[in-house]
């Protein structure tokens, strides 16, 4: 038990008190103790009365006391504000509610630089799309690609590009919580060393390289954000020019990170991407900038 007594003034209060308590039971005859005599009547309890009084009197200031608090200097630096946030600590096999954002990551704001045309580039050409698996898709004509199933569909651009580029589409859904991808300068066959995913995800925006299967040492950055692909089209241009890779949604910059080039073959084919545990999404008006295509 916590007694809240610290000083000598205290404790001799309350043995006064409990003294005083005792004497008074003892002179009304309300207790006994056999190997201790006590006089009852008048005197006793009076006394008992008196030491009670004092007790309290000492115990008084320590028990009305409030305990005093440690002033606490609580800094006012601002963190600084990016886009870009890497992220330590991904599942190695994501669901919609394993990841949630650091504190860090929650508190920042979307950029909204519009998107700054690359002057290198050839004028936007539609991307020919081709499916292999055709179980996972369904209305792939007239350039609506619509992703189902439950596992990872992939579709794959007939051609292959190199070097700086800008890949353009439209991301829709008939259910709530569903996300879309697009891989750039894969092999055409599935997740590959050297390729770069963005994501348009229910929970935010996200750029991964090689794989989405991993422990978050592959995550280039991340900008959480409420999606939801049900109630609107929502329109995204991935840009990468040099070792620089951008991502822009209805106009507005949402993700932009530095990558190794060592690492990204900057070669290769345009991916779309359903991953195998959300639900349909739809690829419309695919289309892509280059500086050259095969």
């Amino acid at each position: 038990m916590n007694i809240p007594i610290s000083s000598t003034i205290g404790f001799i209060g309350l043995g006064l008190l409990l003294i005083g308590g005792f004497m008074i039971l003892a002179g009304l005859d309300i207790i006994r103790i056999e190997k201790v005599t006590v006089k009852q009547g008048h005197t006793t309890w009076m006394v008992g009365i008196v030491f009670a009084v004092i007790g309290l009197f000492l115990l008084l200031p320590e028990i009305t006391s409030s305990p005093k608090v440690a002033d606490l200097e609580v800094p006012t630096e601002e963190m600084p504000t990016t886009a870009a946030t890497v992220i330590t600590d991904f599942p190695s096999t994501p669901t919609q509610t394993d990841f949630t954002p650091s504190p860090e990551v929650a508190n920042l704001e979307a950029p909204t630089e519009s998107i700054i045309d690359s002057g290198s580039l050839i004028e936007w050409m539609p991307v020919k799309i081709s499916v292999a698996d055709t179980s996972l898709w369904r209305d792939t004509s007239e350039g609506r690609y619509s992703a189902i199933g439950t596992k990872d569909a992939f579709a794959w651009s007939t051609e292959t590009y190199d070097g700086d580029l800008m890949v353009s589409l439209d991301l829709e859904s008939p259910e709530n919580q569903s996300s879309g991808c697009v891989v750039i300068y894969g092999n055409g066959e599935g997740l590959s060393y050297g390729n770069l995913i963005f994501c348009v995800d229910w929970d935010g925006y996200g750029l991964e390289k090689h794989t989405i299967y991993h422990q978050g040492e592959n995550y280039l950055a991340w900008y959480p954000s409420d999606v939801d692909l049900n109630a609107r089209v929502y329109s995204v241009t991935i840009e990468i020019i040099g070792d620089t890779a951008n991502m822009y949604v209805n106009g507005d910059k949402v993700l932009s990170s530095i990558f190794d080039t060592k690492e990204i073959d900057r070669s290769g084919r345009i991916g779309l991407l359903k991953k195998w545990f959300d639900p349909e999404v739809t690829f419309t008006n695919i289309r892509v900038k280059s500086s050259n295509g095969d």
